[in-house]
């Protein structure tokens, strides 16, 4: 189970806290849509990262970027686009593909795309 509390005193801030840690959003931080997609690719860095390291694959860096759009009516999400890069890694179209599999086992992912348009873009970027 996951708890996170989240305390406002007033202020356009907002502080959440889980399992002792704490961080800040609101005015001059990241949004609650952004601190969702960073929690989304934060999980989808979690499960690629362990593939990789299953399979082997030397990278330099494994950078997950997240992008979202509102409904027009900006109540609900309407897509939601990842994209996996790899800095230095030689990958076949298989490997990357299979990255793309994996990403899909996050719990934050399967939550969305029960909901949302998502895509997933996997891409090697060299030297």
């Amino acid at each position: 189970m996951y708890t996170v509390v989240v305390e406002n005193n007033g202020s356009q801030h907002y502080r959440a806290t889980s399992r002792g840690y704490e961080f800040l959003m609101g005015q001059g931080g990241a949004n609650p849509v952004e601190t969702l997609l960073a929690g989304l690719s934060a999980c989808v860095a979690h499960h690629v990262l362990s593939r990789l390291i299953a399979r082997q694959i030397a990278f330099a860096a494994l950078v997950v970027k997240a992008d979202a759009e509102l409904e027009e009516d900006g109540l609900a999400i309407a897509r939601v686009g990842l994209c996996i890069d790899l800095r230095d890694a030689a990958m076949t179209t298989a490997e990357r593909d299979d990255l793309a599999a994996q990403a899909r086992l996050c719990p934050l992912y399967n939550t969305l795309a029960k909901a949302a348009a998502m895509e997933i873009v996997c891409r090697s970027v060299g030297p």
